[in-house]
């Protein structure tokens, strides 16, 4: 883990003062910075430009990273644990083998992310759009399955404290919204059974998986 250079130490110190609307303040831009194994612990980087950095093993623990963008940053094995990612660009972001564990990624956006390996338990996925992220072996409370129902597209299940979220094309809501949806829009019909049964087996994973899930 290296320490941060002066001129780093500088950007984030004018994007403290940019936070307060402080005079010599100014949003950190970070675009294509090469943050790899950087200590970042606890840094307020709350809307900062940090897309397609290079944040591979870097140390974000308990980092402060509301609304910012990272959209095709390197964020391979980086240790995010319980960092806020709340509102974050994170579309096409590399976060393979990323320790996600506790983070908040409430409404981030992570469509085609590479999360592979990742450890997102705990984490909030609550409004996540992970539409294309690729989930293979990830850890924590989170399927995905498809091609399903009428659009033929792949349905995403995260839990969050006690509530399954489905996120399925348009829709995103609770499990027991998504089964009111197919039942009010296909019934009995192929689509609708399709549904129905990808349902009771998210019903049945969480009995089995998610119920007794304690965090390490």
């Amino acid at each position: 883990m290296r320490e941060l250079t002066k001129e780093e130490i500088e950007v984030l110190q004018r994007h403290a003062k940019w936070l307060k609307n402080e005079e010599g303040g100014e949003k950190a831009n970070l675009r294509g910075a090469d943050l790899q194994d950087a200590d970042l612990q606890g840094a307020n980087l709350w809307g900062a430009d940090l897309r397609g950095a290079d944040l591979q093993d870097a140390n974000l623990r308990g980092a402060n990273l509301w609304g910012a963008d990272l959209q095709d940053a390197d964020l391979q094995d980086a240790n995010l644990r319980g960092a806020n990612l709340r509102g974050a660009n994170l579309w096409d972001a590399n976060l393979r083998g990323a320790n996600l564990w506790g983070a908040d990624l409430q409404d981030a956006d992570l469509r085609d992310a590479d999360l592979r390996d990742a450890n997102l338990r705990g984490a909030n996925l609550w409004g996540a759009n992970l539409r294309d992220a690729d989930l293979r072996d990830a850890a924590g409370k989170i399927l995905y399955f498809g091609p399903i129902g009428s659009r033929q597209g792949i349905t995403y299940v995260t839990k969050t404290e006690r509530t399954i979220h489905v996120r399925c094309g348009c829709f995103y809501g609770t499990l027991e919204e998504f089964a009111a949806k197919v039942e009010g829009k296909h019934g009995d019909s192929q689509h609708g059974k399709s549904y129905k049964a990808a349902i009771e087996f998210i019903k049945a994973h969480d009995a089995a998986y998610w119920q007794d899930d304690v965090e390490e």
